[in-house]
C-alpha cells in the first residue's frame, strides 16, 4: 500500500498500491474489530478499471465538487492525475485523466472553496488546475491546466540542482 484517503461520511477507506491499482473497504463502522474480525479477511474491493495508473499511487483525495459530486482523486508515480466516481465502481469509474507533468506526481492539494487542485512532481513544477468552465453543463468537472509554476532551483543554488516540492499544505 503506498496511500490511502478515508470518507467519513460514506464509511469507506481507499487503498492505493504501489502497482496501480486501487482498492476500497467499505463498513458500517471503522474500528478495529470490525475490519479485522478473527479468522476472517476483510471485505477488500478492487475498483477496477481499463484506466488503472501505470505506477505507484502517491496522493488519494476524496472531495466533493459542484456541491452534488463525490469524487475521487488519485495521482500517481506515472505522471497522471485521475479523478474517479467511487459510487460508479461496477461500471467504468474514471471519468479523466490528466496529463501534464513530465515527473512522478508527488503530492496534490484539492481547495473546495475555489475547486483548484494543485500538484506538484519532480519535473520541478507545481501545477494549478482549475474546473472548465465551458463544459459547467457537464455531470462531470473537468480539470485544465491554469498556471504552472517552475523550476525550484533557484532558491538555493549552492545545493543539489535536484530540488522539486515534496509536499503541499493550504
Amino acid at each position: 500500500m503506498s496511500s490511502y484517503c478515508y470518507s467519513p461520511k460514506d464509511q469507506i477507506l481507499f487503498l492505493g498500491l504501489t502497482n496501480g491499482k486501487l482498492f476500497q473497504y467499505k463498513s458500517k463502522t471503522m474500528d478495529q474489530s470490525s475490519i479485522f474480525k478473527k479468522g476472517k479477511e476483510p471485505d477488500i474491493t478492487p475498483i477496477d478499471s481499463p484506466h488503472c495508473h501505470k505506477g505507484s499511487i502517491r496522493k488519494i483525495i476524496y472531495a466533493r465538487m459542484q456541491e452534488k459530486l463525490d469524487v475521487l482523486i488519485t495521482a500517481s508515480a506515472d505522471r497522471t492525475i485521475k479523478l474517479w466516481e467511487p459510487s460508479n465502481v461496477k461500471s467504468n469509474p474514471c471519468f479523466q485523466t490528466i496529463v501534464g507533468h513530465e515527473g512522478s506526481i508527488l503530492d496534490m492539494v484539492y481547495i473546495e472553496k475555489v475547486n483548484q487542485l494543485i500538484t506538484s512532481s519532480t519535473d520541478r513544477t507545481m501545477r494549478i488546475w482549475v474546473i472548465d468552465q465551458s463544459r459547467q453543463l457537464l455531470y462531470y468537472p473537468w480539470f485544465v491546466i491554469n498556471q504552472r509554476i517552475q523550476d525550484f532551483t533557484s532558491i538555493n543554488l549552492t545545493q543539489d540542482m535536484d530540488v522539486w516540492i515534496n509536499c503541499i499544505a493550504v
